[in-house]
């Protein structure tokens, strides 16, 4: 049998009993384009790619260099290699820079060897995505003990049930369907009905979730009852503000100004203007359906 073969072979072994590995790719021969400036590779669909900044943009003719066999796993493309691995078997590198970008396998040896990097790195992979998954258990769990603690300091929200509607995502999409990696949550309405909180980028560290959670579940609590929940609003910063939860935009002047009066108030005071208003929307609603 053929290192290239044997190659293969254990790819699919490997991969195949890695839940999080299990749709990856291989191709042979195929080909990776290889940039002259850095050691910067492309796969053949990205060949006009290029990064915006490069002077070399308009004049650079990238190089394409053929390969016994690539590889590509999804779950590895944010990874240095980008999740696609090539290789070329029997052979020296043509080019000093290939070394950088493929890998060249003679033997026996440099097989098992560059196999046992595959399987250990298959197994970090796994075990990323098994404490993935526990984080967000963690999550979900932090943010009903989050709405509970909220509830007993304003027992205004205290009608809202702790089913929260969360949603966890690796990142949020534009309106074409691009990934948007700049987004940490949002709380949306959908169709006008349905109501959910999204997380965003969760592989982010635990406290700079948790910071987005409180965020986001401020927004839904002060929807719920009716009062301004705008990024921009007093009372919305007003508890970003009591619970650490990043309220990142300016206040206009009379938000400000709302903003400040209720930093002068006990929690006692804030809860009954919000009661108020909640009772208000309430008495609304019951006037039209009359």
């Amino acid at each position: 049998m053929s290192l290239k073969q044997e190659c293969i072979d254990m790819f699919k072994l490997i991969l195949s009993t890695s839940p999080d590995c299990e749709d990856y790719q291989i191709e042979e021969p195929s080909s990776v384009f290889l940039c002259p400036k850095e050691n910067y590779k492309d796969v053949d669909t990205l060949i006009f790619d290029c990064y915006e900044e490069c002077p070399m943009k308009d004049s650079c003719n990238k190089e394409l260099v053929k390969v016994d066999l690539s590889v590509f796993i999804p779950h590895w493309a944010g990874d240095e290699d980008g999740g696609s691995i090539y290789i070329n078997f029997n052979q020296k590198p043509v080019k000093e820079q290939y070394k950088n970008t493929i890998r060249y396998i003679n033997n026996r040896k440099q097989l098992f060897d560059f196999m046992c990097e595959i399987k250990k790195r298959a197994d970090e992979s796994r075990n990323a995505y098994a404490e993935y998954a526990e984080k967000i258990i963690e999550l979900r769990e932090y943010g009903e003990e989050f709405l509970t603690q909220l509830q007993a300091d304003y027992p205004v929200f205290a009608d809202i049930k702790a089913e929260l509607p969360i949603v966890f995502a690796e990142f949020d999409k534009d309106e074409s369907g691009k990934y948007v990696y700049d987004t940490g949550g949002n709380f949306e309405i959908v169709n006008d009905v349905q109501l959910i909180i999204h997380i965003f980028d969760c592989w982010r560290d635990i406290e700079s979730l948790k910071t987005t959670v409180r965020h986001e579940i401020l927004h839904y609590v002060l929807f719920r009852i009716g009062v301004n929940n705008s990024d921009d609003g007093g009372i919305f910063h007003y508890f970003c503000n009591r619970y650490d939860a990043h309220a990142y935009k300016e206040m206009p002047e009379k938000e400000q100004e709302l903003y400040d009066a209720m930093l002068k108030a006990t929690n006692e005071e804030v809860c009954k203007a919000l009661e108020n208003i909640k009772r208000k929307i309430s008495l609304g609603y019951a006037e039209k359906e009359k």
